[in-house]
C-alpha cells in the first residue's frame, strides 16, 4: 500500500523511507472511507490489518516482538478511536480495541514457507502470536481500564479484564527422579495415575480427588536426599481425614506408616491445621486447613515465657517448618532451663514432646524410658492428662511396633 500511493514500486520504496519502523508506520497508517460509519470504518481498518499481514508475513513476526513500538501503537489507536466514538464505556474499551487487532494479527494463516520469505526468516512460521496488547501511548491509554495506566508504567500489561471468567486452574510440575518410585508411592496413597510417560523424556500427572500432581525431568544435580526438590499447597477445609487415610494406606500397602526417612508422612498433632507428604524425589505435598492463622509467633508467642514459650516455638517448629529436630532441642534446653520452676502441665507436656519428637527423629531411643517414668510420676487433671495422651497418641499412631 505505501508504494501504490508513492506512485512507486515495492523495490523503490527505500528511497522513501528511513528505516523499517518509518516503512510500518505508512503501513499501519490505515484509514476508513470518507462518511463511513465507525461500524465501518472498524471493519475495513481490521480487514486491512489482515489483508497486510496475511501478504507480508514479517510484518505480523515484527509487530508482535515489538508491541510497545511506534508502529503497532498507531494500528491500536486507529481501531481505538473509532471504538470510542461509538460511546463504548471506558472499562470496556481496552478489550473492544484489542479484539479486531488480535483478531487480524492472530488468524493470519500459518505458513513456515511464507514467513521465510519475508526479510527475518528467523519466525520459525509462528505467525499465531500472543494479543497484541498494550497502552503505553496516550491515544492507547483512553481505550485501558482506569487502574491499567499506572500499572503500565511498571512496565506490564493488566490481564485481569473484567471479561475474564474466574476459571483458571494450577497444575504444579515437580521434579522427579525415578517414575517407577514416584508412581508406586503415590498409588499406595489412593492417588490416580492419569497420564505415564518414560520417553523421550518421563512425565506423570496424578489426581486425587479434585487436584492434580504433575511429575516432569529432575534438573542435573538434584540430591532428593536434601529435599528442596519442590514443593506444592494442597488447601482443605480440614486436614485430620486425609492425614488418617494415607496412614491407613500405608498400613495396607507397606505393613507400616512411614514415618521417618524418604519417602514419608509428618505427624499431624490434634488441633493442628497441616502436615507434609515427602516423596522419594523430596518433594514436600503440604495438606492446610483454609482457615489457618497467617501469622505465627516464630520463637514462641510473645504472651508467654519460659517453658511455655518454648513449647509453643516447638509447636511451630514442627508443624508449619517440618523441623523436628530443632523443636526438640529447643524443648530439651527450656526444660533443662525452666522446668524446674514450671507448672506440672508444662512439664507434662514438654516431657511428651520429648518422647513424640524423639520417635519421629529415631533418635534418644535410651532417654525415652526416664522421660515417660519421669511423665507418669506427675500429678495432672483430666483434662491435662487428655493433652498428654493426644500427644502421646499421635506419637503411637505412626509407631510400627
Amino acid at each position: 500500500m505505501p508504494a501504490e500511493r508513492l506512485a512507486t514500486g515495492p523495490g523503490a520504496i527505500c528511497r522513501h523511507v528511513c528505516g523499517k519502523e518509518e516503512l510500518l508506520g505508512a503501513a499501519t497508517e490505515l484509514g476508513g472511507a470518507g462518511g463511513a460509519s465507525q461500524c465501518e470504518v472498524i471493519r475495513d481498518l481490521a480487514l486491512r490489518l489482515f489483508d497486510t499481514i496475511d501478504a507480508h508475513p514479517w510484518i505480523g513476526a515484527h509487530l508482535a516482538r515489538s508491541s510497545g513500538q511506534s508502529p503497532t501503537l498507531q494500528a491500536f489507536e486507529r481501531l481505538g478511536r473509532p471504538v470510542q466514538a461509538l460511546g463504548v464505556p471506558r472499562p470496556a474499551r481496552f478489550t473492544a480495541a484489542s479484539a479486531p487487532a488480535d483478531a487480524s494479527a492472530g488468524t493470519a494463516p500459518d505458513s513456515t514457507a511464507h514467513a521465510e520469505a519475508g526479510p527475518w526468516p528467523d519466525t520459525g512460521g509462528r505467525l499465531r502470536r500472543p494479543p497484541l496488547r498494550m497502552c503505553a501511548s496516550p491515544g492507547m491509554r483512553q481505550q485501558c481500564p482506569p487502574d491499567a495506566e499506572g500499572r503500565e508504567r511498571r512496565g506490564y500489561t493488566p490481564m485481569t479484564e473484567p471479561t475474564t471468567p474466574a476459571n483458571e486452574t494450577t497444575v504444579p510440575v515437580l521434579p522427579c527422579v525415578s517414575v517407577e518410585d514416584t508412581l508406586e508411592f503415590y498409588e499406595a496413597l489412593g492417588f490416580e495415575n492419569t497420564y505415564k510417560q518414560t520417553r523421550p523424556y518421563p512425565y506423570l500427572a496424578l489426581r486425587l480427588g479434585g487436584f492434580e500432581l504433575h511429575f516432569g525431568k529432575a534438573p542435573q544435580g538434584l540430591d532428593p536426599a536434601r529435599e528442596d526438590g519442590g514443593a506444592c499447597l494442597v488447601m482443605v477445609d480440614s486436614v485430620a481425614p486425609y492425614h488418617a487415610a494415607f496412614v491407613g494406606a500405608m498400613r495396607r500397602t507397606y505393613g507400616k506408616v512411614l514415618a521417618t526417612g524418604r519417602p514419608r508422612i509428618t505427624r499431624h498433632r490434634p488441633g493442628a491445621s497441616r502436615f507434609s507428604l515427602v516423596d522419594p524425589s523430596g518433594n514436600s505435598i503440604v495438606f492446610v486447613r483454609r482457615d489457618e492463622p497467617m501469622e505465627l509467633d516464630y520463637g514462641g508467642s510473645k504472651q508467654l515465657q519460659g517453658l511455655a514459650k518454648a513449647l509453643d516455638n516447638a509447636r511451630i517448629l514442627r508443624e508449619f517448618k517440618d523441623d523436628d529436630r530443632a523443636a526438640f532441642r529447643a524443648v530439651k534446653s527450656a526444660l533443662r532451663k525452666f522446668g524446674e520452676g514450671a507448672p506440672a502441665a508444662d512439664r507434662a507436656r514438654a516431657l511428651a514432646v520429648l518422647i513424640s519428637t524423639s520417635a519421629a527423629l529415631g533418635e534418644h531411643g535410651d532417654d525415652v524410658p526416664a522421660w515417660t517414668a519421669e511423665l507418669a510420676g506427675i500429678a495432672l487433671t483430666e483434662a491435662e492428662r487428655e493433652q498428654v495422651e493426644a500427644e502421646l497418641h499421635n506419637t503411637s499412631d505412626l509407631n510400627n511396633d
